[in-house]
């Protein structure tokens, strides 16, 4: 076998276990950090590399070493590949959750006593409503706005008189140009409980949106204005994980170029580029405002939809599988179109029942601890194995033996064998000739 010239061979003398030295450097790993030098590409020289030092014990300690520490890192790799099949096991226990609370089986029984409560197509009505109020106003909102700043811009007057002309006017104009949104199509879709309805995601949230990226010029790291949600903050459990690597847009980049992909606590966000698709999350209340990337999708529930509620919808298997059928492919990626994030078809529970059928899945699962539990195992059984390592070359992973050869005695024998071994020169290899070549190309052969 042949190495480039970024490695290192150690050629082992047969007083040097090569098991044991590498489980040597494997311990020493960051203490060979100090040899390095440079700032983008780290590089430990050969005049640093024949200075290292290591402490010899006697060869047969070695071996003892060795064999000690591959049965205990056994057992460590048999928990870690038992620890490494909870996730799976966790997320198929989670979607077994998921499909019997939207099949009405959570709150089977809640429903049994509670015959008369009001059912969800009543509330999906009061949210049409309110869907296109908020319509209407937005526009007379916006209208005003546009208008004042122009006529201060001119020097002109502007009065509430002035400003109620143009909400008004405006006002008539959206109530003219709103379109209700489509009712979905239920076909191929499973029956629903007693008191459930379909509903297109566009119908239960206010405007369905995507990110944007700004300038990097607007992004800093650690800190910041408004903090700015990429898709590995978000989660395949619902919860917003902010520690990695936070990133932050300043105000006025909030407030302009990015004014349309602006978040609020309760928001609920979806990555729509994959894979994985599916990592949904609720936007926490640590901060009012936030922004979100372009590879996520905001939905903003209306009155009488509970956020946990919808954000369970998203993570449930019928709809992810729902939405990557309809997904585009390009370059091993799935991407979900904004038509296709608001064309979802949400599964709506009565608003009573959507609050008992989520203490429901809480009882039965808090996904959030396990996998939390399983990390701290995880990082657990890291520490594990560098405490192994540490001991091991500190003399007391194994007893040692008097019968033992001493390693002074060793070391010894090997430099002497080193001097009496003949010096290899190294002989450059010969440049190959280059082929005399005619002025005239050779006649082809018969």
């Amino acid at each position: 076998m042949a190495t480039s010239q970024d490695f290192v061979n150690w050629i082992c003398a047969e007083g040097l276990n090569p098991e044991w030295l590498k489980h040597l450097f494997i311990a020493e790993n960051q203490s060979l950090h100090s040899f390095s030098k440079g700032t983008t590409h780290s590089t430990i020289y050969f005049p640093e590399v024949k200075a290292f030092h290591i402490c010899l014990p006697p060869l047969n300690e070695q071996r003892r070493i060795v064999a000690k520490i591959e049965a205990l890192q056994t057992h460590s790799d048999a928990a870690k590949q038992a620890l490494d099949a909870i996730g799976p096991l966790l997320e198929r226990f989670r979607q077994s959750v998921l499909a019997a609370a939207f099949r009405g089986d959570l709150t089977a029984s809640w429903r049994e006593q509670n015959p008369d409560v009001e059912p969800a197509s009543a509330l999906l009505e009061r949210i049409r409503v309110e869907r296109k109020a908020r319509f209407i106003a937005a526009a007379g909102d916006k209208a005003r706005a546009t208008a004042e700043a122009k006529a201060r811009a001119a020097g002109k007057a502007w009065t509430e008189a002035d400003a109620a002309t143009v909400v008004e006017k405006a006002r008539a104009k959206a109530e003219a140009k709103y379109v209700e949104p489509e009712p979905v199509d239920t076909a191929g879709l499973p029956e629903l409980p007693r008191g459930w309805c379909w509903a297109r995601a566009e119908e239960v949230s206010d405007f369905i949106t995507k990110g944007t990226t700004p300038d990097s010029t607007s992004m800093t790291q650690e800190h910041g204005d408004i903090p700015y949600i990429k898709v590995y903050n978000l989660t395949m459990n619902g919860a917003l994980d902010f520690s990695i690597d936070p990133t932050y847009i300043d105000k006025e980049t909030h407030a302009g170029p990015l004014s349309r992909s602006g978040c609020k606590p309760g928001d609920v966000l979806m990555n729509i580029v994959g894979p994985p698709l599916g990592k949904v999350s609720i936007v926490p209340t640590a901060y009012a405002e936030w922004n979100i990337n372009q590879a996520i999708v905001r939905y903003r529930p209306l009155g009488g939809l509970c956020s946990k509620y919808l954000s369970l919808t998203l993570l449930s298997d019928s709809t992810l599988v729902w939405a990557q059928r309809r997904a585009k492919a390009t370059s091993g990626q799935l991407n979900l179109t904004l038509e296709i994030c608001r064309s979802l078809p949400v599964p709506i529970a009565p608003s009573p029942e959507q609050k008992e059928l989520v203490s429901a899945v809480n009882r039965c699962l808090n996904l959030n601890d396990a996998l939390n539990q399983g990390a701290a195992m995880m990082e657990q059984m890291v520490r594990l194995n560098q405490s192994i390592l540490a001991k091991a070359f500190r003399g007391e992973l194994v007893p040692q033996d008097p019968n033992d050869e001493p390693a002074s005695v060793l070391l010894e024998r090997i430099r002497a064998e080193r001097a009496a071994a003949p010096t290899k020169k190294n002989k450059k290899s010969p440049r190959p000739r280059k082929p005399k070549t005619s002025a005239h190309p050779p006649s082809p052969q018969p």
